[in-house]
């Protein structure tokens, strides 16, 4: 689908990246989430967009699909995935429609199937090497394989690279040190990954002031220096006391470089991972500093930037909580409708926990309410309320008769069930929840955005 929209758009480079994709996903068009319905339909045609003879190679591939798929009455059965058992998520697609589509791309009649489309995407020989990348087996590499593949256009390829060389004894370490501030973008990306999750203490801490550098480097970047960040923040402890250059990296100004906000919300997931109690832990050292830099992920337009935030947010004092309150309520009212990612109220639950935290009047009733929106899947919704209820203690007694009423059965029964022992088991309550308006006028006035 990508690389049609990149084609139609005129984006060469973007359209030979998602077509390449294409190509290498011969051999997985039976998987997919909640199904391969789309896969099915759109990973013939993005690789189609190469030309005839990508269409071809991909079409040999994957024919034995559309053949086996064929039913004696010319239509086509519906493809679902079979374990653990038959799950059939878009009832009432036509899966003849998807066969149609890709069966008739030969033609290139329309745009979808390939007419205007930008044409020499790829040469013979990244059409053939493409089509083989799954035979690529990264276990049976050379180290030096392995590195080379550091280099590589697909991100699949250079991850499997980097995990399959880490745990080698190999003598390469000085030149992975070395890529991490010299070479192309996709070999430093790499070498910055070689050292981060994963990687064990003892060879990524080494490292620290290096990778430190790189995030706080001014030339590089900010796609490197939040590669830099993910490293330094699986170090945990050990890079916590440069809490505040990760806040300066997440505050400043990438609106050319990162106009969706894809970087700021890799910092945000560092900064998550680095402490998500930051008050507690001492953190917080410029409060302009930390709200400033936290404004950009609660506000942010994609839901996993916003529960990146409202996490860090979850032992900030009631004395600040007038700095975050406008952005919780926003958040939790969940109405914006310029968001451009998908929910899975990660955000939302973050944001109640905060006011369930101080008690805070407003959550549990906005948690409940979430059952009564006609949009959303109920395992998301029943996950929020499960987790955010019994913040609320022995307040959350009086919304027992509810809870219990819903008679939550299956896999999520047991949480179901959790949650309301914890309820039932909760001293009741010795003093009263305050309102939004108090939470927001407790402490010293502050200015804050």
């Amino acid at each position: 689908m990508a690389a049609i929209a990149f084609s139609i758009m005129n984006e060469k480079e973007g359209a030979q990246f998602f077509t390449r994709m294409s190509l290498a996903s011969n051999d997985n068009i039976e998987t997919g989430h909640t199904g391969q319905f789309f896969n099915q339909m759109w990973t013939g045609l993005g690789a189609n967009l190469a030309g005839p003879e990508a269409g071809s190679r991909f079409f040999h591939q994957t024919k034995w699909l559309h053949t086996l798929n064929r039913k004696p009455d010319g239509g086509f059965t519906y493809d679902c995935c079979a374990y653990p058992k038959p799950i059939y998520s878009y009832r009432g697609l036509s899966d003849g429609g998807s066969h149609l589509l890709n069966l008739c791309t030969g033609r290139r009649k329309l745009i979808i199937t390939g007419r205007e489309a930008i044409t020499n995407l790829l040469t013979s020989t990244q059409i053939a090497d493409a089509i083989d990348y799954p035979k690529i087996k990264s276990s049976k590499l050379s180290d030096q394989h392995l590195l080379n593949n550091f280099n590589h256009p697909m991100p699949r390829i250079r991850t499997e690279a980097i995990w399959t060389l880490r745990p080698r004894k190999h003598k390469l370490s000085e030149t992975i040190q070395k890529m991490t501030t010299v070479g192309t973008r996709e070999q430093r990306l790499s070498a910055i990954s070689y050292y981060a999750y994963g990687c064990p203490p003892e060879t990524a801490l080494p490292m620290k002031n290096t990778l430190l550098n790189i995030m706080r480097s001014k030339s590089d970047p900010f796609e490197i220096r939040a590669a830099a960040a993910d490293a330094l923040a699986q170090l945990g402890k050990d890079a916590q006391p440069h809490y505040n250059d990760f806040l300066k990296l997440l505050a400043a100004d990438k609106s050319k470089e990162d106009p969706l906000g894809l970087i700021d919300s890799s910092i945000g997931r560092s900064l998550s991972t680095l402490s998500q109690k930051p008050f507690t832990n001492k953190l917080v050292t410029d409060k302009t500093l930390f709200f400033q830099a936290l404004k950009k992920l609660a506000t942010h337009k994609r839901a996993d930037a916003r529960s990146h935030g409202m996490a860090i947010l979850g032992d900030i004092p009631l004395q600040d909580f007038k700095n975050v309150g406008p952005w919780v309520r926003h958040i939790i009212k969940d109405e914006d409708r310029t968001y451009h990612s998908y929910h899975n109220m990660g955000a939302k639950t973050h944001a109640i926990s905060l006011l369930g935290n101080h008690k805070i009047e407003g959550g549990m009733k906005s948690a409940l309410a979430t059952l009564d929106n006609p949009v959303g899947k109920m395992g998301f919704k029943l996950r929020l309320i499960a987790s955010v209820m019994p913040k609320y203690q022995g307040h959350a007694k009086k919304h027992l008769p509810k809870l219990k009423s819903m008679n939550v059965r299956g896999r999520l029964a047991r949480m179901w069930n959790n949650m309301i022992k914890q309820i039932e088991s909760a001293p009741d309550p010795t003093q009263k929840m305050i309102s939004f308006a108090e939470a927001m006028k407790a402490g010293a006035p502050e200015t804050a955005e």
